[in-house]
């Protein structure tokens, strides 16, 4: 190839290279530049938003954060209500268990737990352990009838056994009880004088047997009552709501109110309009035959049974302690 031709060539190629280049140049000119969002305005927006996310999640993590401390760090909760239901594992009878269950899982039944825990560590309780409820056990509540409400357990030894007024087979009979049978023997609601203290045959029928204390120490007779300076605040919290789960929930029951102590428990929880309320003395033998409405006399036990009869019940068979 001569020079010239070589020099045309390149001569060429300069040339179409300047003649691409403002093409090209104007074509980068020409196009359209993406706009970019703008960051100004919408910044206190999305500052606003992120604001808002992190709050939230912020909560979260402290509602979280809380319901585990709920559950860690919360011992002396999880105690009390392991000792509430070991404290209630002797009430086996399922209907009792299930009209009682927002009682027993209170913080004043709690209280109650503490309190009688505290007394056994120390100091002889009746009754034992397994026949604190053991009224409820042997009534049900769909079988219950006739509600006989005493003071508290018998404060001797094996004596008190979870029912009002009832001792063990073999137990001699106490006053109270001998009064009892003597009324209704005076009625003829027995036929011979017993030579039981047992009421298991009672209770069985539907004589829910209940006192209004459920525990005692040895040798103190109501020494266990409701009382504030004694951190127990517990049992005639408890045993109102027995009876007013009986008394909204049930018809035509019938209600001994021996004494002042039963009466007014009976006053404040039972609707007198649904229900037969018999009230009198004690028959204890310090006001057996006394007030204006004494025991002896009141011949309770056949108007009960009249009452039920008449509701289309079956009535008690009261002779049963002699079968």
């Amino acid at each position: 190839m001569s020079l010239l031709s070589f020099g045309f060539k390149r001569k060429a190629s300069e040339a179409t290279d300047k003649a691409d280049a403002p093409l090209v140049s104007k074509s980068i000119e020409t196009l359209p530049v993406p706009s970019k969002p703008n960051v100004a305005a919408a910044s206190p927006a999305i500052k606003k938003q992120k604001s808002e996310n992190k709050n939230k999640a912020e909560e979260e993590n402290v509602e979280e954060v809380e319901e585990k401390k709920v559950v860690i760090s919360n011992p002396v909760a999880v105690m009390n209500s392991s000792a509430a239901e070991q404290f209630t594992a002797t009430l086996t009878d399922e209907t009792w268990k299930e009209k009682l269950s927002s009682t027993t899982s209170s913080k004043t039944f709690s209280n109650l737990v503490t309190f009688v825990n505290k007394e056994r560590a120390s100091k002889t309780i009746f009754p034992p352990e397994v026949e604190v409820f053991s009224a409820f056990n042997l009534t049900p509540f769909d079988k219950v009838k006739v509600i006989i409400i005493g003071q508290d357990p018998y404060h001797g030894p094996g004596q008190g056994h979870g029912l009002s007024f009832s001792v063990k087979p073999n137990v001699q009979i106490p006053p109270s009880l001998r009064n009892i049978y003597k009324m209704q023997l005076e009625t003829n609601c027995l036929t011979k004088k017993p030579t039981t203290g047992y009421l298991k045959s009672w209770a069985e029928q539907g004589v829910f047997c209940l006192n209004v204390t459920l525990t005692v120490r040895q040798g103190d007779p109501n020494s266990h009552e409701t009382k504030k300076r004694d951190g127990n605040v517990g049992w005639k919290y408890f045993t109102s709501n027995v009876l007013k789960k009986l008394s909204r929930e049930k018809e035509n029951l019938v209600f001994f109110g021996w004494g002042k102590n039963a009466e007014n428990i009976i006053a404040e929880t039972v609707d007198k309009r649904k229900h037969l309320i018999i009230n009198s003395s004690h028959p204890s033998p310090l006001g057996a035959t006394k007030t204006a409405r004494p025991f002896m006399g009141s011949d309770c036990f056949n108007k009960c049974n009249q009452y039920l009869e008449e509701k289309g019940e079956t009535k008690i068979d009261w002779d049963t302690v002699n079968k």
